[in-house]
């Protein structure tokens, strides 16, 4: 028996767990992680507090899957895309005013500035860029630093978190593909990678030198980075004391990846055991299911040819297998926007005590409300024919690609007594089916014949969402066999894994299928109506909105 260790680090905490060469999984380690959240749009972390999380969750780990730590064979890491910076002592630098805190998180927006400078450049990267820069992308948060970080001149390395993990765990400061095409701006038939008129509008001719170097890890004019599970280099003496386990060194630690693309490295492949029709497959990573936190979803699909689709990203080769485009869409805080709108309800806030103190989740009451509440209709989703939702509260980054769109919500009533009135329980299903409807949104714009979504993340664990996913898009849905909060962990043991037995093995041999969801047919003329009248919401919202900037502007 070989087993691997796979690392998440999500938004609010790391995990770890432990799986086997079939892709069994045998225990976990969670531990949580410090936000700070300085100002409006500052997110910072610590790289210190995160790797002492890693090493706590993977001794948890390998204690809770009660396994000989030998046998363990590799080790590979996922993170959120967060730009750590680095002194050359690979100290801790300051994304603003705490030296603690030495990470730009991923969901961080102060690079708004440049990352509009960048998208109104007109340079031909932007077309892998679905014709935008996002501020959520690292290389508009390095511009940021360089123009207003004062320690900037202090900082030796600019490095993603994922490819951070690596390097704690290997001492290698080779970059992971994954991370510099999807966020960095890479593209390899660009000189050294780097697109100097891309960043000409903000970065000075005599200061690229320095900047380049600090992207660090060149080789031959390149950056030397790591393929996703390629071999990165071998445990070191000192990680593996960190981790509790003094037995791991040596083990193979395999080339790091985002962590949305861990998800679909684990269940890409689960059904058809190799990569032949992957232009009808979506991997759908939809974060964490909670109505008080949540993460956004990522829309992740592969083709072998090169294909152009405003507001999605990519296509960027090589960054899951070699040989594949990528395409990524994407929700922003899918999550976040449950909670916005049910707490626009006045009875929101007592749900939420009575649950807590009645020991109730939260979703099960909601779902088994809107079960009940919808059993004399033709089927569910006609209880909410009046409502309509925008669920975009934070902006629409997907297929848009539009920072200023935000919420609406259509078909207020008065509202009931009780602590569950009806009013609330549309709100909330409401809500789940425009985020079904914005995922159509993102898969026809993508005009590729997808017909099967593979799910994981925590929101997969609701019932009614995927009911309702299928229905909306009228795609097969396929959900893990492992728990689908330890997919994308499982896509980092792929990783661990590849190193030694190639990608295509660890993620032919590693993944497994669960439960299938078939579309409810019988709905599709509804959702079809349903969907026109969300499309029709994007244009009044942006019809308004641009009103008022016209009457902002007049004198």
């Amino acid at each position: 028996m070989v087993f691997y260790i796979g690392v998440d680090v999500g938004t609010s905490s790391a995990r770890a767990a432990v799986f086997d060469q079939d892709g069994k999984f045998y225990g976990m380690g969670i531990n949580q992680i410090k936000i700070r959240n300085p100002r409006t749009d500052y997110y910072e972390q610590s790289s210190r507090d995160i790797w002492s999380s890693v090493c706590k969750c993977i001794n948890a780990a390998i204690k809770s899957a009660n396994i000989d730590p030998l046998l363990i064979n590799g080790i590979g890491f996922d993170a959120t895309c967060s730009l750590v910076s680095l002194g050359s002592d690979f100290q801790s630098i300051q994304a603003s005013d705490d030296p603690e805190y030495n990470i730009t998180m991923w969901m961080d927006h102060r690079s708004h500035v440049e990352a509009s400078l960048l998208s109104k450049s007109g340079n031909s990267l932007l077309k892998y860029t679905g014709g935008s820069i996002s501020p959520e992308m690292s290389i508009a948060k390095v511009l940021w630093m360089y123009k207003n970080n004062a320690d900037y001149h202090k900082i030796k390395y600019f490095i993603e978190l994922p490819e951070y993990l690596t390097f704690k765990a290997s001492n290698s400061t080779k970059r992971a593909l994954c991370s510099l095409v999807c966020k960095w701006g890479y593209n390899a038939s660009a000189g050294n990678g780097w697109n100097k008129e891309f960043l000409s509008s903000i970065v000075k001719e005599s200061d690229f030198a320095d900047l380049f170097d600090k992207f660090g890890g060149f080789q031959d004019g390149k950056p030397d980075f790591s393929r996703p599970g390629e071999f990165v280099g071998n445990l070191t003496k000192q990680a593996a004391l960190e981790f509790g386990y003094p037995q791991l060194e040596g083990i193979s630690v395999g080339g790091a990846v985002i962590d949305a693309y861990a998800g679909a490295i684990a269940t890409l492949a689960s059904v058809q055991k190799d990569f032949n029709n992957m232009e009808s497959k979506m991997a759908i990573i939809c974060g964490i299911q909670c109505i008080i936190i949540g993460t956004s979803s990522c829309f992740i699909t592969m083709t072998k040819n090169e294909s152009f689709t405003n507001g999605v990203w990519g296509p960027y080769k090589d960054v899951i297998h070699e040989g594949y485009y990528s395409m990524e869409g994407g929700q922003t805080l899918t999550g976040k926007a449950i909670e916005v709108f049910l707490s626009h309800h006045p009875s929101f806030s007592s749900f939420k005590a009575y649950c807590k103190e009645n020991g109730k989740n939260e979703f099960e009451e909601l779902n088994s409300a809107v079960i009940s509440n919808s059993a004399s209709l033709q089927f569910t989703a006609e209880l909410v024919s009046d409502i309509h939702i925008l669920p975009d509260c934070h902006g629409n980054r997907s297929p848009i690609a539009n920072q200023s769109i935000r919420g609406m919500l259509m078909g207020i009533s008065l509202i009931e007594e009780g602590y569950l009135p009806l009013s609330l329980v549309k709100y909330y299903y409401a809500t789940i089916l425009s985020l079904c409807y914005s995922s159509r949104h993102i898969i026809e714009s993508l005009k590729l014949p997808i017909s099967d979504l593979y799910l994981s993340g925590g929101l997969s664990k609701n019932s009614l969402w995927c009911q309702s996913l299928a229905d909306v898009t009228g795609c097969n849905i396929y959900l893990p066999t492992v728990d689908p909060d330890a997919a994308v962990l499982l896509g980092a043991a792929m990783c661990g894994a590849a190193a030694s037995t190639g990608m295509l093995n660890a993620m032919t041999q590693m993944s497994k299928v669960g439960d299938e969801i078939k579309p409810n047919l019988k709905t599709k003329e509804f959702h079809n109506l349903k969907y026109e009248i969300f499309l029709e919401m994007y244009k009044f919202e942006d019809h308004v909105r641009r009103k008022m900037q016209k009457l902002n502007k007049d004198p």
